[in-house]
């Protein structure tokens, strides 16, 4: 049975999110019943890859007798990046809209 914070194995690639048959993720959340799973995927250095809904067919809880593989990701811009330009994007709408208001 798998719970949160357990590690799994994903059962097929998920080509919208750049995520590969085997890929090991964590569960982050379990849904109605263990109707379907929130999983994290991260790079080996702790980037965030996705965070995404499957159901239980798509995952596998990890056994013994297997390895790890490593892949290239080629993710041009790490989570952490994207906060920055969210980030940096606020405060210039932020203050637009400052610039805007009228008193």
């Amino acid at each position: 049975m798998i719970h949160e914070l357990d590690s799994v194995v994903l059962t097929e690639d998920i080509k919208n999110l750049k995520l590969a048959r085997g890929d090991i993720g964590t569960v982050v959340l379990i849904h109605n019943g263990r109707e379907g799973y929130e999983v994290e995927f991260m790079t080996l250095d702790g980037d965030t890859v996705a965070v995404t809904t499957l159901f239980p067919s798509q995952i596998r809880m990890i056994s013994s007798g297997y390895s790890w593989s490593v892949r290239c990701l080629n993710i041009s811009f790490s989570i952490f990046q994207w906060l920055q330009v969210f980030r940096f994007s606020a405060r210039i709408g932020n203050h637009k809209n400052r610039q805007n208001q009228k008193y």
